[in-house]
């Protein structure tokens, strides 16, 4: 899958009727055990039962955002088999996926150490996981006595950042772990500091989205609260399925938001919206006023989300909103939607949002490009509703988009407190 020609190496996807049983040699070697990086890996015995194998494979495959075999290149076409040489990864779980923190681990099989191939793959694997992996930030945890690991790392840009005295039991006696870590930004410095010019062109246009980022923070509401409407965004209860259910039911409201055929449902259709809801949405929240007096009840305004869109890594949401009629005006629609693209953009660190909207719907077209979404193209005739073929609209918005506008805005107020 990938060569590096340095050292005549070769890293290629881990099969794990061939790999599994070299991997647990390697973690059973003590030598190599007690100085692997791989710190969420730990030498194992060698038990061989299904159950174990499974859940090794499935570590493996479900933690890893990438995760390597690594070998040796023969010579010639005609020669031996290429040799074992170890193990690289970087394991991601669960929230770290929309931090893009991910940790780094490699293992190297004891006679390819002090070959210089630490170096090599390390300094491939970070600069594939900042390029390709949109990563934020990586780490990984090492043993204090591991004077190679530190210079290799070192030498490839990550910093120590946090020593956790005697956490370890080892030969004897406690030892340290460091815990180092690499950030986008320093790993831009340390190629701008060293790159040609037309590389050096190409990576500063990533590196002044983050200034620019962080020279023109957005002007935050109050976590999801919006005073000036009297409302509040909540997250979503069991409780809120009944007027979810009668919004895709109501005839004026559903041929606005769904490609479902608006038809009678039973009550057990409320267990698909649950379901959207809890496995589909990166954020969903209610939409209900402020009650004036503390013994009031809310009323229900309507709902809005961002839904999960393919790789987590890629960043890209879909944003959908839906009002009850009475609430139907320019001005809710259009701060909701503003609330919604800057938590999406400053807080989820996405890349991208896009919608659909259908052929008709002028008034929603017009308050989402006033928010800064751009048309992008039609889905001709996609869409069956009223007794005819419609368009579905697509609509997009990138952080570029955002961060330009919030760049112009600033601007804007700069010029008029002069004036």
């Amino acid at each position: 899958m990938f060569d590096l020609p340095k050292n005549s190496l070769h890293l290629r996807a881990f099969k794990a009727e061939a790999d599994l049983p070299k991997l647990l040699d390697l973690e059973a070697d003590p030598e190599v055990a007690k100085l692997s990086s791989i710190h969420f890996l730990v030498p194992q015995n060698q038990r061989w039962n299904e159950e174990y194998l499974e859940k090794r494979v499935s570590s493996i495959e479900n933690n890893f955002e990438f995760f390597c075999v690594i070998e040796t290149v023969p010579a010639t076409a005609s020669a031996e088999e290429p040799e074992f040489v170890g193990v690289v990864g970087l394991r991601t779980d669960g929230r770290d996926r929309g931090m893009r923190h991910t940790s780094l681990g490699i293992g190297l099989a004891k006679k390819f150490w002090g070959k210089g191939y630490g170096s090599e793959i390390v300094e491939f694997v970070v600069n594939y996981a900042f390029r390709q992996l949109n990563m934020h930030r990586i780490t990984l945890e090492v043993y204090e006595g591991n004077y190679g690991g530190l210079a290799v790392y070192k030498k490839c840009g990550f910093i120590v950042e946090v020593t956790h005295r005697k956490k370890i039991w080892y030969n004897g006696g406690w030892g340290s772990t460091i815990l180092m870590g690499i950030l986008v930004e320093d790993w831009l410095a340390k190629n701008l500091n060293r790159a040609g010019p037309g590389q050096a062109a190409r990576e500063w246009g990533l590196q002044a989205f983050f200034n620019l980022f962080a020279s023109h923070p957005p002007a935050h509401l109050t976590m999801f609260a919006l005073p000036d409407l009297e409302l509040r965004l909540r997250p979503f209860r069991h409780s809120d399925l009944d007027n979810l259910y009668k919004q895709e039911i109501d005839v004026d409201v559903a041929p606005l938001m769904t490609k479902r055929f608006i038809t009678p449902r039973s009550e057990k259709f409320k267990d698909e919206l649950r379901d959207e809801v809890e496995k589909e949405a990166e954020m969903f929240c209610i939409i209900e006023t402020i009650p004036p007096e503390s013994d009031a009840l809310p009323e229900f305004v309507g709902a809005t989300a961002l839904w999960k869109r393919g790789e987590p890594g890629m960043r890209h949401t879909s944003f959908s909103i839906v009002l009850e009629k009475k609430f139907w005006n320019k001005k809710v629609w259009e701060h909701i939607t503003k609330f919604m693209v800057d938590y999406a953009f400053c807080h989820l660190n996405m890349h991208r949002i896009s919608l659909e909207v259908f052929e008709g719907n002028d008034r929603a077209i017009a308050v989402y490009q006033k928010c800064g979404f751009m048309l992008e193209g039609n889905q001709r005739k996609a869409h069956w509703s009223d007794g005819r073929w419609k368009d579905i609209i697509q609509m997009g918005i990138l952080v570029d988009d955002w961060l330009a506008a919030q760049k112009a805005g600033s601007e804007a107020v700069k010029e008029e407190l002069r004036q």
